[in-house]
């Protein structure tokens, strides 16, 4: 995975079992109630986790109050323990305090025939401001060859497939395990550089079906792995229609989430520095912009509503300031509003 989380022992199983029946049954119920509301499993599961944390200090530090006699001053008391015992980021007390919420506008607005005098206090209460916790991982192009080169060295021919992929098509963690065996042929080429998913790859989106989006790969960023990768499986007999796969008693099924992590960190031993799938995304966009291609591009290769493009560029803006500058100042070549456009 690269980056670390900081957790801690809020919530134990055992302590689960004495949170107060009230406030388990509420919090199943509001979960039914998300997923009626065709929530994705990965936003069900948030609410899940974040929701059973804030039972359990409850439970330790707040007498296991039923949810909905809280108060205001109870829950900013929460928030303190969480940023200073538990030494939680901003962006996490965020993400807590946004579940919360969620669960208070379900009683006020959906459980209003038994609670009418319900209110949601805590969006009233001042959130912590986001800032970056973890330092970001940028890859360049040399740092990819070296890493793909020592995993085909070593005959970790699925793990060199997966990073190449995740660099040549910049495609998200879950997403690269929607890829199967059969979207690499030449007939699936378009210009003659990029392969195109024949369907729709399920991605990120708010609803449980997500955002269906064809997906783009460079061929020659990432033919090379793929080859060797099937290569191996035909060699060892293993079928499947899914690219990335687990090993299973019942015989190879496709990779979870989980097997990805562990790549991710073994590629992090390879490379030398903290890999995570995201970062490889970064490096997708960041060669585009390096290759000079207009944003509007950029935007529809990765499927995006919304220009990212600078959020995800990783260059360095130095490393363009000698466009402009000389040991005499400013260059006399520049035209005026070029300086403005950096």
């Amino acid at each position: 995975m690269g980056r670390k989380t900081v957790y801690n022992e809020l919530y134990t199983p055992e302590k689960w079992e004495k949170v107060n029946k009230e406030n388990v049954q509420l919090l199943e119920d509001f979960l039914e109630y998300k997923k009626s509301s065709d929530k994705s499993p990965q936003t069900i599961e948030q609410y899940y986790q974040m929701i059973r944390l804030f039972f359990c200090w409850n439970l330790d530090y707040n007498n296991n109050k039923f949810f909905v006699d809280i108060k205001k001053r109870e829950f900013i008391k929460f928030f303190s323990f969480a940023m200073e015992k538990c030494q939680w980021s901003p962006n996490r007390i965020s993400t807590v305090k946004s579940s919360l919420s969620s669960l208070s506008n379900y009683i006020e607005n959906i459980l209003d025939d038994e609670f009418e005098n319900y209110r949601n206090t805590i969006c009233k209460i001042e959130t912590a401001v986001k800032q970056p916790v973890r330092e970001k991982t940028v890859l360049t192009k040399e740092e990819i060859d070296k890493c793909l080169a020592k995993l085909v060295e070593d005959k970790k021919y699925q793990l060199a497939c997966y990073l190449a992929l995740a660099v040549a098509s910049g495609a998200r963690k879950a997403e690269l395990l929607r890829f199967k065996t059969s979207y690499f042929k030449d007939e699936y080429i378009e210009f003659g550089c990029l392969y195109k998913t024949p369907e729709m790859i399920k991605t990120k989106g708010r609803s449980s079906k997500g955002k269906m989006l064809y997906k783009y790969t460079f061929v020659k960023m990432f033919k090379p792995y793929f080859d060797l990768w099937m290569n191996y499986r035909k060699e060892n007999g293993i079928e499947n229609e899914w690219l990335f796969i687990k090993k299973t008693p019942e015989g190879y099924a496709q990779a979870q989430i989980k097997n990805a992590n562990t790549w991710c960190d073994t590629i992090t031993k390879y490379l030398g520095k903290p890999f995570y799938s995201h970062s490889a995304r970064h490096r997708y966009v960041t060669m585009m912009k390096e290759a000079n291609l207009p944003n509007e591009v950029i935007i529809a290769l990765v499927g995006w509503t919304s220009d990212m493009t600078s959020v995800y560029d990783d260059r360095d803006i130095t490393s363009d300031l000698g466009k402009y500058f000389d040991e005499n100042g400013i260059k006399s070549d520049i035209k005026a509003g070029t300086i403005l456009d950096i």
